[in-house]
């Protein structure tokens, strides 16, 4: 599945902000009383709710949300995406609105973060560093901490369901286990060791502002860990990629952005933490989904199947699969963390023209936009290629960015396929682009065959990216401005009357 990013600003005014692609859309959280008293019942846990009053309440709660032109940009989106993509909707969301379970969102009866053609992330301004969740062997370290005097965790019975899960996958997996939850016992283990995932079993808490996890002291009682004290656990542990902390209360967000996903979210790219309280049932139903849907999956599809799986686990209530909340650290543009790749670099963003066109219905020009996409994409996954050509140890990322490459080629050769039938008709255009299709069609074949002169492949490639670049501004210029204004009838911006 590909994605397009549709993102949503919640901010504390009740002023809503929307983007997709370029088109910035305005709007305002309609929330009466009537949906007030709703959200306070689906919110108290003692109150049981069939899957049709949930489904009843996410299609009000997602009707307060996506109002006016920004409901019209939502479902112009939705109509016209091509085949085998989804939306990933974003949610920057104001701490005044965070406990509000928008993961219960529905359309037409179905929940929306169940939907692989919809997925529902929450974002933060936080890390922007690679981590790749890929590596062989991926490591994993379970924290399991039952405390006298709590209620009993069955962490025994979850930890027993993960790793029965991870013995099924093809590649091995290194999985460890801290039993005795003492910070000392916890620095011991990460110090040793690196881990790309953070697994915490045990009680959370959200109290004065500060979230706090239910840690133990030598004698087996409470150390209760504020967000500062889990923060400087893991400091400087730069190979996480994921924390998940299946623990009540360890979503929550005070009104001046404190909790541990603010304070936690700086370092590390992505969260999975809970909104609410969560049941030992609901608890175990999460992580065998979570860790069954881990492997080869982008964080968020894991995050959508484990939803899913929840939703349709009798032992889980129905509302149970709202509860799981992803968030992910986005950079000052709001683009999301990527975390396919171990080394940490910039990966600068090719220099092309998008053309900017009114009836981008017209199949010439959707086809053509999705074009752009994919020379964007083949760009940067270049100059990761280019980056491990120079960590010459790394032999076996360099295999994975190849095969990645590769079949992300097979998209744009699919793509180039598709625009060439539009374009036919404009010999001009179509003999330029082809030109340079072939030209990067032969270097990337070289690619495949023949790792030891990929660096001279790769430099092959930025040049002909460069021609792609030039062809892409000449097409701009004649089937834009000129053929599609002629024969489709179409006007681009600088053309509209004033």
């Amino acid at each position: 599945m590909r994605y397009k990013d549709f993102y949503l600003e919640i901010c504390a005014d009740s002023s809503v902000k929307s983007r997709y692609g370029e088109e910035t859309k305005e709007g305002t959280l309609n929330i009466d009383d009537d949906l007030k008293n709703q959200i306070e019942k689906f919110l108290d846990p003692g109150r049981k709710m069939t899957k049709q009053q949930v489904a009843t309440f996410g299609d009000n709660l997602r009707q307060s949300l996506f109002t006016g032109s920004i409901a019209d940009q939502f479902e112009e989106a939705m109509k016209y995406l091509p085949a085998e993509t989804g939306l990933r909707i974003m949610l920057e969301i104001d701490p005044k609105y965070a406990v509000y379970p928008w993961e219960a969102m529905s359309k037409d009866g179905t929940p929306m973060s169940i939907d692989k053609y919809t997925l529902i992330v929450r974002v933060f301004s936080g890390s922007n560093r690679y981590v790749n969740l890929e590596d062989n062997p991926l490591t994993i370290l379970i924290i399991a901490s039952n405390v006298v005097g709590l209620p009993h965790v069955d962490s025994e019975s979850e930890i027993d369901t993960i790793t029965k899960v991870l013995e099924k996958a093809k590649d091995p997996i290194d999985l460890d286990k801290v039993n005795i939850a003492t910070k000392e016992n916890i620095e011991e283990k990460i110090k040793n060791k690196f881990y790309h995932i953070i697994h915490y079993i045990g009680h959370g808490d959200f109290k004065d502002d500060k979230g706090y996890l239910a840690l133990r002291n030598k004698k087996g009682r409470l150390d209760k860990a504020n967000e500062e004290d889990i923060n400087h656990i893991f400091l400087n542990e730069e190979s996480i990629g994921l924390m998940v902390f299946n623990a009540c209360h360890t979503a929550e967000i005070s009104n001046r952005f404190t909790g541990l996903v603010p304070k936690l979210i700086k370092r590390v790219p992505a969260i999975v933490s809970m909104r609410d309280r969560i049941s030992n049932d609901a608890a175990g139903a999460f992580a065998r989904g979570f860790y069954l849907n881990l492997l080869g999956k982008k964080i968020e599809e894991t995050i959508q199947e484990t939803r899913q799986s929840m939703f349709n686990d009798e032992i889980c209530e129905p509302r149970d699969f709202t509860i799981p909340i992803l968030f992910l650290g986005i950079d000052d543009k709001k683009r999301t963390v990527q975390t396919l790749f171990r080394k940490t670099y910039e990966s600068p963003r090719v220099d092309i023209i998008r053309p900017q066109v009114i009836a981008e219905k017209e199949p010439a020009v959707n086809i053509l936009l999705e074009f752009y996409d994919t020379v964007n994409l083949m760009h940067n996954l270049r100059i990761a290629v280019d980056y491990c050509v120079q960590e010459k140890d790394d032999l076996n990322l360099l295999k994975t960015l190849a095969t990645h490459y590769k079949t992300q080629s097979r998209q744009f050769i699919d793509d180039y396929n598709k625009l060439t039938k539009q374009i036919e008709k404009f010999p001009s255009t179509y003999k330029e682009i082809d030109y340079y299709y072939k030209d990067f069609n032969e270097n990337i074949e070289k690619l495949y065959d023949c790792f030891s002169t990929i660096s001279a492949h790769i430099n092959t490639i930025e040049d002909t990216m460069r021609g792609i670049n030039t062809g892409i501004r000449g097409l701009y210029e004649i089937v834009v401005r000129n053929i599609l204004k002629e024969s489709l009838g179409v006007k681009s911006k600088e053309d509209k009357p004033d």
